[in-house]
Parts: C-alpha cells; sequence; structure tokens
C-alpha cells in the first residue's frame, strides 16, 4: 500500500443545504455508504480542484443543483495515494476492484462491495483516507450511467481523472488538527482456509473472511456469491439439525403477528404522532415485526443482508426454542432490529420481567430509520425520518419506550405510575454500556408524571436545535 503525507493542501465539496450547515461531518456519507465507507462509517468526500468539486455534485444533472461551495486547508497523513491506479507489485488483489459497481453490487444484489474491504483495510493500517481519481470531469473508463445514492450524495463508477480524497471527516479542517505515524502498517494476510474451514469458524463464531478467499470464482463478485451462498446454507443445515425436536409456545402458531403488533405499539404511536399520521405508521410497525419460528427462520437466514446479522439470528432462534446455541459465547438476546424489521425470537412470551417489552423496544428503533417520505409522509428539512432522534441517545430513547408502555399498561393515574416505577428502580437495571442509568430514569420520572409521557421521552432524546443533544 503506497502512503503518503498531504500537507497545506487546499481542497473543496459542494455540499447539499442539508449538510452546509456541518461541512466537517461525515453522516451524510455514513448513511448509504460510499464508494470507500460502508454504511455507519463517517467519510468526507473532497475534490483538490472546485472544477472537479462541481462536477461530482452535479453528476449527470443538466442543472446545477443549489449548493454550497466550502474550501479546506489539509494536512493529514497517512493517506493511501491510488491515484495512478492498481499496480499488482504495490497493492493487495482486492484493490483491483475498487472502482466496481458498489451501488448495484449493495442495493440491487446485496453483495458487499470489495471497495468497502478496501475502506476497512486502510483503517486497519491507521490510514487517514484515500486519494483517487474522480470521473466526474469525463474519465476515458466511464462505465455506463452514473446513479445517485438515496441522499443524492455519492459517486461515479469506473476509473476517475481528477483527483478526490475520501477520508476521515474528524481529521480535516482548516489547521492541523492531528497527525499520525507514516509508518506503513501492514495488514497481516491470513492463511488461506479451505471451504471447510471456512464453514467451521463462521458457525463456531460468526466470522468469515471479508474477501471470501476460499471460495471459487474469477473474481471477488463471484467467490462473494458462492461463499455466501454455501454459508447460509450450512447455518440453515446446522440451525435444523439443533432444533429437530423443538417446541414453540402454544400461543405463537395462531398469532396474528400484525394485529399482536399494531395493539402493542398503538399507545406509543398515539403518543408520538399526530392522528393524520398514526395510521401510516402503525401500518409500517405492524408489518415490520418477524417471529423467528420453524416457518420463518429459514427465509430469514437466506436473505438478511450480512452474515454476521444471520449468525446473531440464528442463535436468537435457537435460545426461543431452547436449543443449544452455536457458540457459548453467543450473544444472549431477546430480540433485534436490522433497518426496518424487528427480529424477535419466541422467548418473547417468557420474558422474565414483568417491565420487559422486547417488541416495543426493537419496534421504537424504526423511528429513527424509516424515512418520512418512504410511507407516504410529509417530509421537511429538519423533519427526515418518521422521528429525529439523537445517535448517542438512540438506545436511551428504545429503553425509555419499553419500560414506559409497561409502566403505562400496568398502571392506571399518576400514583399507580410513580409507585411502578418506584418499584422498577430498585430493580436490576439494562446492562448496557450504552445506557446511562441515571438519565434514563430521571427521563421516565418526567414521562410519569407528564400528561403525554411519550412527548417527555420524545423531547429528552431529541437533538437540539444546534445539532447537540439535549441536556442529560
Amino acid at each position: 500500500m503506497k502512503l503518503i503525507r498531504l500537507a497545506g493542501v487546499t481542497a473543496y465539496r459542494l455540499h447539499v443545504p442539508k449538510w452546509a450547515v456541518a461541512p466537517m461531518s461525515g453522516a451524510g456519507a455514513a448513511k448509504h455508504g460510499g464508494r470507500a465507507n460502508r454504511p455507519g462509517v463517517e467519510a468526507l468526500y473532497l475534490a483538490l480542484d472546485t472544477e472537479t468539486a462541481v462536477r461530482e455534485y452535479q453528476q449527470v444533472s443538466s442543472l446545477l443543483p443549489p449548493g454550497t461551495l466550502t474550501s479546506y486547508q489539509l494536512t493529514v497523513e497517512p493517506v493511501a495515494d491510488f491515484t495512478t491506479g492498481y499496480d499488482a507489485s504495490v497493492w493487495p488483489p482486492i484493490w483491483e476492484d475498487f472502482y466496481c459497481d458498489w451501488r448495484e453490487l449493495w442495493f440491487n444484489q446485496r453483495i458487499e462491495p470489495p471497495s468497502w474491504i478496501v475502506g476497512d483495510m486502510v483503517i486497519a493500517a491507521g490510514g487517514k483516507g484515500i486519494l483517487f481519481p474522480s470521473q466526474a470531469r469525463g474519465g476515458r473508463h466511464q462505465s455506463g450511467p452514473v446513479r445517485q445514492c438515496a441522499d443524492g450524495d455519492g459517486f461515479a463508477p469506473g476509473l476517475r481523472s481528477r483527483p478526490v480524497l475520501a477520508a476521515k471527516p474528524g481529521l480535516l479542517g482548516k489547521v492541523i488538527v492531528g497527525h499520525c505515524s507514516a509508518g506503513r502498517n501492514r495488514v497481516k494476510k491470513p492463511m488461506q482456509q479451505s471451504p471447510q474451514q471456512a464453514i467451521e469458524r463462521y458457525l463456531r463464531s460468526g466470522d468469515h473472511d471479508a474477501h471470501f478467499r476460499p471460495w471459487p470464482g474469477d473474481n471477488y463478485v463471484a467467490q462473494a456469491q458462492y461463499g455466501s451462498v454455501a454459508l447460509r446454507q450450512a447455518l440453515i443445515s446446522a440451525v435444523r439439525h439443533r432444533t429437530a425436536h423443538a417446541e414453540l409456545p402454544a400461543a405463537l402458531p395462531e398469532l396474528d403477528v400484525v394485529a399482536f403488533t399494531r395493539g402493542k405499539v398503538g399507545p406509543m404511536v398515539r403518543g408520538l404522532f399526530p392522528v393524520h399520521e398514526q395510521e401510516a405508521v402503525l401500518d409500517v410497525l405492524g408489518r415490520s415485526v418477524v417471529f423467528l419460528t420453524p416457518a420463518t427462520i429459514d427465509a430469514v437466514l437466506e436473505q438478511t443482508p450480512w452474515l454476521s446479522t444471520a449468525w446473531d439470528l440464528a442463535n436468537l432462534y435457537l435460545a426461543g426454542v431452547g436449543a443449544e446455541l452455536l457458540a457459548d459465547d453467543a450473544p444472549n438476546l431477546f430480540g433485534l432490529s436490522e433497518g426496518m424489521t424487528c427480529y424477535l425470537s419466541a422467548e418473547y412470551f417468557g420474558a422474565p420481567g414483568r417491565f420487559d417489552d422486547f417488541l416495543v423496544h426493537e419496534a421504537a428503533h424504526i423511528f429513527h430509520n424509516c424515512k418520512r417520505r418512504t410511507i407516504g409522509l410529509r417530509e421537511t428539512r429538519r423533519r427526515e425520518w418518521l422521528l429525529e432522534i439523537d445517535f448517542a441517545k438512540r438506545e436511551t430513547f428504545a429503553y425509555a419506550c419499553e419500560t414506559y408502555s409497561r409502566i403505562h399498561d400496568l398502571g392506571q393515574g399518576l400514583r399507580a405510575r410513580q409507585a411502578l416505577l418506584a418499584e422498577y428502580a430498585q430493580g436490576p437495571m439494562p446492562a448496557d454500556d450504552r445506557l446511562d442509568v441515571d438519565e434514563y430514569l430521571d427521563i421516565l420520572r418526567e414521562a410519569v408524571a407528564a400528561r403525554n409521557g411519550w412527548k417527555r421521552i420524545l423531547a429528552r432524546c431529541s437533538p437540539s436545535k444546534d445539532g447537540h443533544s439535549r441536556r442529560s
């Protein structure tokens, strides 16, 4: 890997109006991923001249949309210098696929793009960015139409002709904000596994070779397709073997999941949304819940995008039917949410605590994962998601909604609910490092005392107007 230092370099970016107030943020790219960053990993894509910045922003549009041009003075190291393209003597083989059509692979085929693995490798090696050529100025290797991401913040596939920097946003600014040793830390290449060893490793731990090297194929995509199918089928076989004689709770086979879910989340939705929006939100939540049963588990393991999530869901199902887990250290889960789907185990019906409701907890996460326009609701600049919840408070919000829903159901009137909260506060708290217990209990006290406790929970977990978290 070729690593360089950028010192005193001026870079540019045209920001959409939404992000013009936060020019150092990489949150836009983190929403859906980019060429060099997977979803959830913040990145800032900058051009080294204004014309490239404008063309990257305009993409294939005949007109230039409104935007704010921002300049940056950069000093950052080390940066992977990929401006001359792939050279087998310099770069690991995975870099040959850096210019893959990552949107087609991920959004249409649900295959992890190799360029995301490249980004992971650079981060693991201590790199702070990747410098690569931009195609937006009409590079000769244009490979089909350019497609925008869902948030309109994307890059074209193919070889690029002028430099673009994809970097960690926290290391960019108008002054020198940080240095890192320029030593060439290398990622150790793992020993080659056989397909059988790869399967055993995955079943034992949920881990797999992100490069899919044990699997046959002429290129990364072919190997990834072959390996993903093989690992999923092995997982399904292992689950079937462990659940040959499993029994489900009596209530589950006859359950109308949609009606049951709507009943559970109804008070929360009515407390958080105006009347004219409630039915649309209830419809989404009603269809979001999947109970892991023998009738659903195979399809879930085949279709969930991430292999690591499939392994977690397999263990969630096994625990729910009292079967042996795939590993002693498998996560102890009752529910798991991903995107707009909530997965629940059969153990939901035997939850140990009377203040527990994992369905409400997981459903609460959908509010920050679903855009308003997705379900036909009016969207504004400040109201993009069903609910705007501070990133650092998402688990706090979900736990507070879960516990308040139970207090709300169990107690009628202020005194009864205050007594229930006092009882709850004496018991064990959720064992979750993301939760500040004192803040969590304070939010619940406000909610119990309020006429609309749901609104108080939302107010305490929403981002403030200046973009910072509200008081703790």
